[in-house]
């Protein structure tokens, strides 16, 4: 039978997928019901396509932040952020403690295990720069963990979720990505965006000082 946390979870997750909107726990629950409440969050089998957001955004939120520092609950957080990070190696590291914490968990393994390797396709596509997006299978498999004849159909599974965007060349063996999922970001990731964005705009800068100089009619205006 399934547990309040469970329930009020999956009500929630429920709730977000008809309302079109990334799923936020309102209220902070009891003690005792925060360390399973985030975990079932993570059994939601059925709704792949919001466990890409809801995963993330927990890492911020209160209940979350509730765990940190407590050592009993460090699994659950470390967890977490290997579904953040699409790491599927602590992912598989972590199995034997998770399996024996939360045997919800441990029930859909292999749902979760999927989930974490379609966020390792989505961040491999996430740390690239727009115009360097074209990913080779083997890179794909190296982060997934999958032997490379599998990540054709991960890829597609990906596609499939609306996940990310982009063609498959079986011939060259390569994805041309166009579009990954917009995603909830972590401090780490956020400074990498700093530091892109940051990239870009000297870019821009020194491309106006170049037509500045060689085309100065084209910057009448601005």
């Amino acid at each position: 039978m399934p547990t309040q946390a469970y329930t009020h979870a999956s009500a929630l997750l429920r709730k977000s997928v008809i309302q079109r909107r990334t799923p936020t726990l309102t209220t902070l629950p009891p003690p005792n019901l925060a360390e399973e409440e985030v975990g079932c969050c993570g059994t939601a089998q059925d709704l792949t396509p919001v466990l890409m957001h809801h995963v993330l955004l927990q890492l911020s939120h209160r209940v979350v932040d509730a765990l940190r520092g407590a050592a009993e609950h460090a699994w659950l957080v470390e967890l977490l952020d290997a579904f953040n990070a699409g790491n599927v190696g602590k992912f598989s590291d972590l199995r034997p403690t998770w399996s024996a914490k939360c045997p919800a968990l441990a029930g859909h393994a292999d749902a979760l295990l999927l989930k974490v390797r379609l966020l390792a396709v989505m961040e491999q596509v996430f740390q690239r720069q727009a115009k360097d997006r074209t990913i080779a299978f083997g890179d794909l498999a190296t982060a997934a963990n999958v032997a490379e004849d599998e990540v054709e159909v991960l890829v597609m599974k990906a596609l499939s979720l609306g996940l990310v965007k982009g063609t498959l060349d079986q011939i060259d063996q390569v994805v041309a990505f166009t579009w990954v999922q917009p995603r909830v970001l972590d401090k780490t990731q956020l400074q990498d965006m700093h530091v892109r964005l940051g990239d870009w705009l000297t870019k821009v800068e020194s491309a106006t000082q170049l037509m500045s100089q060689t085309a100065p009619e084209l910057l009448v205006g601005h």
